[in-house]
């Protein structure tokens, strides 16, 4: 291209030449040879610098091609912004149709909480009053008994006084066997009334182990709740099914930090909550560079009993492939953390973590 800005530049100066020259002559018109001769420079200028054209005929014909490459690859750089920007306006409405969903989670958790308590109340409210009415019942047991004790006493002084009698008066035995025939049916209503207490005092302790029971499923309820409401507020934690896979990354400038692997420094971490409605063998597998799953060289992995702040049941560092990390065990019923972090507190990058 400067080339042929030269080649322009002396032909133009050649041209501005030639004319100066011609006109420099004015009285000399009717000369041919003097009015043809700046026509001849030219175009003897012309014709040696025709070969230098041609020549970079070729360096001319290459910049145009360069230039429809560039223009090709400034619509697929514009074919590439437009499909971000699409990208960018459907995770915008994306996340805020997830804030939506979280603002009426949180009500539905304020509700939850409120109904709870309520629950609560109604429980302590209840066990009150089943404890008033056992301790009841247990004071009319243990009166009928003492009654009972004091009749087969006076049951067995009469009877002794009947012997006694038995040879000296009959009428005096006619009434010492009415009086044993009374005592005998007091007694046998006072037992079936104990009975009848006892059985009472059976249902009403049922009644207090199902409300424990009761109790204990709504502390279970109330339990995986907090870990839902924590997992809603908490940016390190995902929720994830019990059998699926998903992609993340260890960075330091999230703020995601481990809880549990703290050699050399702080090390960067994902978690992951699932929940298990029956007990089962969980596979969970966080591969790296070693099977070509991600950039992170050196997994780690930590499982956690409910939440992340949950003990700590198992880890594994080297039980997959390679470098990466494998943890194989049975579970019962209830919610998991999974701890992603690394070996070494520098190490970050992309991973690979599937539950099966």
């Amino acid at each position: 291209m400067k080339t042929n800005n030269k080649l322009l530049s002396i032909l133009v100066f050649s041209l501005l030449v030639s004319c100066n020259l011609a006109w420099a002559a004015p009285g000399k018109t009717s000369n041919g040879d003097n009015n043809g001769k700046p026509f001849q420079e030219l175009y003897q200028v012309i014709s040696e610098n025709r070969t230098l054209i041609e020549a970079n005929q070729g360096a001319i014909s290459d910049l145009q091609a360069e230039v429809a490459s560039i223009n090709t690859e400034i619509s697929a750089i514009q074919d590439d912004i437009d499909a971000l920007n699409a990208q960018v306006a459907l995770n915008t409405d994306g996340l805020s149709s997830a804030f939506a969903r979280i603002a009426a989670a949180e009500g539905d958790i304020a509700a939850l909480y409120s109904d709870l308590a309520s629950l609560a109340d109604q429980h302590d409210a209840d066990m009150a009053a089943l404890q008033a009415d056992i301790s009841a019942i247990e004071a009319d047991i243990n009166a009928l008994s003492l009654q009972s004790s004091q009749l087969s006493a006076l049951l067995a002084q009469k009877i002794a006084e009947l012997r006694a009698l038995i040879g000296d008066n009959a009428l005096a035995i006619d009434g010492l066997l009415t009086d044993v025939i009374l005592i005998n049916a007091e007694l046998t209503t006072i037992n079936a009334n104990h009975n009848t207490l006892v059985a009472q005092h059976n249902n009403l302790q049922n009644q207090v182990n199902n409300y424990g029971i009761q109790l204990s499923n709504l502390s279970a309820a109330l339990e995986e709740l907090k870990n839902r409401v924590n997992t809603y507020h908490d940016p390190c934690v995902e929720l994830i099914a019990p059998v699926a896979t998903i992609h993340g990354e260890l960075r330091k400038d999230t703020g995601c930090f481990a809880d549990s692997r703290h050699y050399g420094g702080d090390h960067g971490a994902r978690y992951y909550t699932f929940t298990l409605t029956a007990t089962k063998t969980v596979t969970i597998d966080m591969e790296g560079t070693h099977s070509g799953a991600g950039t992170l060289s050196d997994p780690y992995l930590f499982l956690h009993n409910g939440s992340r702040s949950g003990a700590v049941i198992s880890s594994n560092d080297d039980g997959g492939v390679g470098f990466n990390s494998r943890i194989r065990r049975t579970l019962t019923a209830g919610t998991y953390t999974i701890e992603a972090t690394s070996f070494y507190y520098s190490q970050v990058g992309t991973f690979r973590l599937t539950v099966h």
